[in-house]
């Protein structure tokens, strides 16, 4: 009855696709239709394997010209799920015709609801309103069983879009998102025609939590949490990925960030994270975070660019307290290398590191404390000599990094009486520091005229050497408690 009904219903649906003539379709009674404690099983190589378990539900289709419903309910991958469907022109959709449909999905993991038409024909398509909500990304990716679940925790997701599909691409337009509560706008496009799915588009924000945007590309432990894991980056294998991203204001952890504007690509193997612009402790910041999938393991690739910042600012949101120049500087650091976790990166990593610092203030050195005790002779910690700060006129540092060795190709500091230089080797691994430095005083006047040496015979008289006034000394011990070895004896502290 049904098939009959279908074969009629495709006829009249043929004979006007805009508009067919509705009461020329059958109108056979049905009734209602119950099932309890069914199963859906598909059939791989002989081997049965069970989809959907405990199914259960009914449909309502008093007759074929009116309106059916289906409610079911079923176990899919260990969670409950819950489906409502509804037409009021059921035989048209079914016939390849334009009809009205409602779909609802429920589950722990995520909800799905459409509202709208759509068309079962060759060229099927739909159109309406979509939504979508996950409280938790990551449970969902796991739940999917996508076999691209990220390592770390992903917070809540939800969309809400008018939605325009058909075969092998979707559109979705005037697209409200959320991340973790952050609310957004924009468009996207998915295709499917491509062997991987093609996801891009545009989303603006208000403001937007960027840990929760490369959550989707490495294991970023959640504040207050240990350390992350090792890197998943087995998406990149699953999509591609063109995202335009932007927000009035963002957070990166500590660091609040203004006017950002972002990139978030996938493609080949390749995932790529880029700020090309973002205002952020009175300066200008640009990054980029890659990760490049080869046969050898997967090579990650940071990129940051910090211009005219408040650079006491940004050091205490980098963590380091220790010794850095405050006032207005530029900072570059670019690192390369092979790794499954940050740790085993920052371990291997080659690349560099710069720093210039405009006039400003060294806090945490007590110059005077610190030639004193240099020129007293015997080692001591710089925690010591910290209760104090220096006025400079400026700073430059030029690192270079080879296997997580950072070796200091130019550190200086420039001020009103003294310069300061430090070369040597600093480890991330066990946080050792190899230095050695000198304060020289600024401005040492002439050297006097000795009395010259009489010359002998043949040969021109010449002046002994004057020594170097200048206070050497040698930074031992890790990051978090250097300690100062004297070299010589040198100037005092004025």
């Amino acid at each position: 009855r049904i098939t009959r009904s279908i074969d009629t219903a495709r006829g009249v649906v043929t004979a006007n696709p805009q508009k067919p003539d509705l009461g020329r379709l059958p109108s056979d009674p049905f009734g209602i239709v119950e099932f309890r404690d069914g199963r859906v099983v598909t059939s791989v190589g002989g081997k049965d394997t069970e989809i959907l378990s405990s199914l259960s539900g009914q449909v309502n289709w008093a007759a074929m010209n009116s309106d059916a419903a289906l409610t079911a309910t079923g176990i899919w991958r260990g969670e409950s799920v819950q489906i409502d469907f509804s037409s009021a022109k059921p035989l048209v959709l079914f016939a390849g015709g334009v009809a009205p449909v409602t779909l609802a999905f429920k589950a722990a993991p995520a909800t799905l609801s459409f509202d709208g038409v759509a068309s079962m024909s060759e060229n099927g398509y739909l159109d309406g309103q979509a939504k979508f909500t996950a409280p938790s990304l990551r449970r969902l990716l796991e739940w999917s069983q996508a076999g691209m679940a990220p390592g770390a925790a992903i917070g809540s997701v939800s969309v809400a879009s008018k939605v325009a599909a058909s075969a092998g691409r979707a559109k979705f337009e005037n697209t409200t998102v959320a991340l973790d509560n952050n609310p957004g706008m924009g468009a996207l496009d998915f295709s499917f025609s491509e062997p991987l799915p093609v996801i891009s588009g545009t989303l603006a924000f208000d403001t937007l939590d960027l840990r929760s945007v490369l959550s989707a590309f490495t294991p970023i432990a959640p504040a207050g949490q240990a350390g992350p894991g090792e890197f998943d980056t087995g998406f990149a294998d699953k999509i591609n990925l063109d995202l335009r991203l932007s927000a009035a204001h963002a957070t990166a952890g500590p660091i609040q960030l203004a006017d950002v504007a972002a990139t978030a690509q996938v493609k080949n193997g390749l995932a790529v994270f880029d700020i090309s612009d973002a205002s952020a402790f009175n300066g200008n910041i640009q990054s980029s975070l890659r990760f490049d999938r080869k046969p050898d393991g997967t090579q990650v690739e940071l990129r940051l660019l910090a211009s005219d910042v408040d650079t006491g600012a940004f050091a205490t949101a980098a963590g380091m307290t220790r010794l850095v120049p405050a006032g207005t500087g530029t900072v570059s650091v670019i690192l390369k290398g092979p790794g499954k976790a940050w740790d085993s990166i920052f371990e291997n990593a080659d690349g560099s590191f710069s720093a210039t610092f405009g006039p400003g203030s060294l806090n945490g050195l007590n110059l005077p404390a610190f030639l004193k005790r240099n020129e007293q002779g015997g080692f001591f910690a710089l925690d010591d000599v910290a209760d104090g700060s220096l006025p400079i006129d400026g700073a430059e540092i030029k690192a270079s990094i080879s296997k997580g060795v950072a070796r200091l190709d130019k550190a200086e500091v420039n001020a009103q009486k003294y310069k300061i230089w430090l070369s040597g080797i600093a480890s991330y691994t066990g946080r050792g520091l190899a230095l050695s430095g000198g304060i020289i005083p600024n401005g040492q006047p002439a050297q006097q005229q000795p009395a010259q040496q009489p010359a002998t015979a043949g040969q021109t008289a010449v002046q002994a050497p004057q020594p170097s006034k200048q206070s050497l000394f040698f930074v031992g011990g890790n990051w978090s408690t250097p300690f100062i070895s004297p070299i010589s004896r040198g100037v005092s502290g004025q």
